[in-house]
């Protein structure tokens, strides 16, 4: 019998506080009676814990946990992208274990996606405060709107999101780093999916390998806004 959800937690680099976050994790699912799958994909062998740990975390947490490790230097993207597809479920679940997802709001983006959203963002910045991280969605928004004519939902290319896979999967998002995310909102958008935003608040990564670089990024998001506007104009992709 599979499972109602799928989460997806990605690993590269270093592994301090991942333990810590999938007991978090255990104990959200637990708490609330979640059925669910946890896929952990690494980059290499030496990103995933030691394998008697996510042993104890089966037998202590009740984790269906299976961990995938991905041999090639690759990005955060590519293994979403392939942790997918080893779920069987009828939503999936990203989260980042470096202190940046709010997974207390597991329940209520389940309940969302129970009703009838196709796609959950959380928005971080609901609550007025702005950073630098801000900034940079703001101008990824402004662009997109400009450029494509979409206008995309607030904190569009936040990691921390659910969505229902068949829906994901029928869309075929192809995007390898951080563009990505924003590949998927937008393929969401002009299908005309119905996307639902949780109010959420803004918490700092931990990790050193979480990080967007501008170069190798930036190439990725123009990528996607180039993609959706020829997309508009009947080069159709997807």
């Amino acid at each position: 019998m599979s499972k109602e959800l799928g989460i997806i937690v990605p690993f590269i680099g270093e592994t301090d506080y991942r333990l810590n976050f999938l007991e978090n994790l255990a104990d959200v699912l637990i708490r609330n009676s979640i059925s669910s799958r946890v896929v952990v994909i690494a980059d290499s062998d030496g990103a995933h814990l030691p394998a008697e740990l996510y042993q104890n975390l089966e037998s202590s947490k009740l984790l269906d946990l299976h961990a995938i490790t991905l041999r090639e230097n690759t990005g955060y993207g590519r293994l979403i992208r392939i942790a997918s597809a080893h779920l069987n479920t009828q939503y999936a679940l990203i989260a980042f274990p470096d202190g940046s997802a709010q997974i207390e709001l597991i329940p209520k983006m389940l309940n969302e996606v129970r009703l009838d959203a196709n796609l959950v963002l959380i928005n971080r910045f609901s609550n007025g405060k702005k950073n630098f991280a801000y900034v940079l969605q703001l101008v990824f928004r402004t662009f997109t709107r400009l450029l494509t004519g979409v206008k995309l939902p607030e904190d569009s290319t936040y990691g921390f999101r659910m969505y229902e896979k068949a829906v994901f999967d029928a869309l075929a998002v192809s995007g390898t780093r951080w563009d990505f995310f924003a590949e998927q909102t937008l393929k969401f958008c002009l299908a005309n999916a119905n996307i639902k935003i949780i109010k959420g608040e803004y918490r700092a990564s931990t990790a050193r390998s979480v990080k967007l670089h501008f170069i190798k990024d930036g190439f990725g998001y123009i990528r996607v806004i180039i993609r959706t506007a020829l997309h508009r104009l009947g080069l159709k992709w997807y």
